[in-house]
This record gives C-alpha cells, structure tokens and sequence, in this order.
C-alpha cells in the first residue's frame, strides 16, 4: 500500500491524488504541473507527491495498452478509441457543437479504423483532456476506467479514498488479484 497524498485545498480539499485520477483526471495534470512549477523553484517537500502522480499516471496507461482491436481477425493492440459524432447546432448560443454518443465506441490499432463519422482519440486517460465540457470529459473518463475494471461489477461505483486505493493495489499487482 503506497503513502497516500491529500490535497489540503482547493475544489478538491480532502481527496487523495489516488481519487483525484479518477475523478477529474485533468485536474490531476493540472495540479501535477503546478506542483512541478513549484519544486523547480526549490520547494523539495513537493517531489514525493509529484512521483507517486507519475506511477498514477503510469499505472492507468499502461493497462489501457493491452486492449485488442475490435476488427475481426486482427489479433493486434488497440492504439485508439474511435468515437461516433455529429455536428449540431445549438440555437442558444448560436454556435456548432460537437456531439459524441459515449456509448458506441471502438477501439483500433493503427492499421484499423471505424467505419462512418468517427473521431479518433489516443488510447490513454491523456485523451481526456481533448474535450471541452466536464460532461463529456467525464464519460471518456467513465469509459476508459471501465476497459480498466473499476466499474466490472457495478454500473456505477464512488470513488472514495477505499475505493480508489483498492483498484490503484489491483493494478499494481498488473490486475492479479481480486479487486472489489
């Protein structure tokens, strides 16, 4: 069980980097940089927290790298998550948007590709951060921790300090053990 870091203040006052990564994974960049920015200034108390966020961020993107190719007979590691759109307008703000239906996504290596009106996005917790609504940040997100078996059990799951730290020792154990 690895030494857990609190966020002392802020939106996230309380949680654990550990929760963090699953909640609002582009918050967890964001503050990993800003932590960074401060330890280049000499602030040294703020390296372990920036070390434990890259074993985070490894940990999270290496599993999502044994994922297979959805294209029949192709016995490759997906590379991509492929996601349907369309163009819509809406009428309050005057302005085109971009619509994704979260839940007809696939997943391609590099030789493969969906067929129809599909957006391309790398397969890593990276890609949330390519949206530009909390919304649809948070069902990229919901998606990629599926492929990684945080919800196997339960649709919908809390992401609380136990909770978190149970599925970080699962991958941790490269998915061997049980995890909830």
């Amino acid at each position: 069980m690895a030494k857990q870091h609190f966020i002392r203040s802020g939106e996230y006052a309380g949680k654990t980097i550990e929760q963090l990564a699953l909640m609002d994974y582009p918050a967890l960049l964001s503050r990993r940089k800003f932590l960074y920015e401060g330890a280049r200034k000499g602030i040294v108390r703020l390296w372990p927290e920036i070390k434990a966020m890259d074993k985070l961020y490894d940990l999270l993107n290496l599993f999502l790298k044994e994922e297979k190719c959805e294209t029949s007979e192709c016995n490759s590691l997906a590379d991509h998550i492929w996601m349907p759109y369309v163009i819509a307008y809406n009428p309050h703000t005057e302005k085109n948007f971009t619509d994704y239906n979260f839940s007809l996504y696939e997943l391609h290596c590099k030789n493969h590709r969906a067929d129809g009106k599909f957006e391309r996005f790398p397969l890593t917790f990276d890609s949330t951060t390519r949206f530009s609504t909390k919304t649809n940040t948070n069902r990229m997100n919901n998606i990629l921790l599926t492929l990684l078996g945080f919800y196997q059990d339960k649709p919908i799951r809390k992401k609380t300090i136990k909770e978190a730290q149970k599925f970080f020792d699962y991958l941790r154990s490269g998915r061997q053990q049980e995890l909830f």
